[in-house]
């Protein structure tokens, strides 16, 4: 009966302005037996969502592809210390079985991509609507959401397993990562709670992250979560959109 209220609850919230359509993931009907997106509507909705590269980043090509467009407005920019540190760092995860001889200071930075047919946009207005995706970069345990600060296309230079050097391109995305919420399974699957702050402490490598990494696009809606009598707080829904990322 908890269960069933709460997520009565939460398909009374309002969706932002554009997003409307999207309610529909939250409807429930006679074959669900009161909860959120169980059985049949779960299994219409996700069972084709496709999700991007996911295995071990030193096994899989993550550099830039025809499939990842940047859009104009493209700025020429330099990259100050710290983010270079930050690049050279994601590098070493992502080739980790080569050498980093070169990370290049300057870089391209554009507000949009298309990516795989999809539009991806970059804000660093605190629009969390616009910009939040799955990806999976951070640590080991798995996917986990975050908002676009801006994309950028950057050079570098590693020595290869077979001794070559190569210049690689990459389409990376300056992220911040949302916080966990300890009631992050309040609701049923793929619905998830995250917290109405970005994590503090970040891996040196998950600043930024490879858009092969991209896993679907989210609705994402502020909501507050009932945690004691007469207390609540602000938290974010986080919603995977069923085939936001193609093949």
């Amino acid at each position: 009966m908890r269960k069933f209220l709460r997520e009565k609850q939460l398909m009374r919230t309002v969706f932002p302005e554009g997003m409307e359509e999207f309610q529909q993931l939250l409807d429930c009907d006679g074959r669900q037996k009161g909860t959120l997106l169980e059985t049949s509507v779960q299994l219409q909705l996700f069972s084709t969502m496709i999700e991007s590269e996911t295995g071990s980043p030193a096994e899989v090509n993550l550099s830039k592809t025809k499939t990842q467009v940047a859009l104009p407005p493209i700025k020429r920019d330099a990259l100050d210390d710290t983010d270079v540190r930050r690049l050279q760092n994601m590098y070493e995860t992502m080739y980790a079985a080569g050498r980093i001889l070169h990370v290049s200071s300057f870089c391209d930075k554009f507000k949009h991509l298309l990516y795989k047919g999809y539009r991806y946009t970059a804000d660093s207005a605190n629009n969390q609507q616009a910009s939040t995706v799955i990806a999976q970069w951070f640590d080991d345990s798995g996917s986990r959401p975050a908002i676009i600060r801006e994309f950028l296309q950057h050079d570098v230079v590693v020595k290869m397993e077979n001794g070559k050097s190569q210049r690689i391109t990459h389409i990376l995305a300056l992220v911040e990562w949302y916080a966990r919420h300890p009631q992050c399974n309040r609701y049923s699957k793929p619905v998830e709670v995250w917290a109405n702050h970005f994590e503090s402490v970040i891996p040196e490598h998950a600043y930024y992250v490879p858009v092969g990494r991209f896993q679907s696009n989210c609705v994402s809606v502020r909501f507050q979560v009932p945690l004691m009598r007469h207390q609540q707080q602000k938290v974010y829904v986080i919603i995977p959109l069923p085939n936001s990322v193609r093949v």
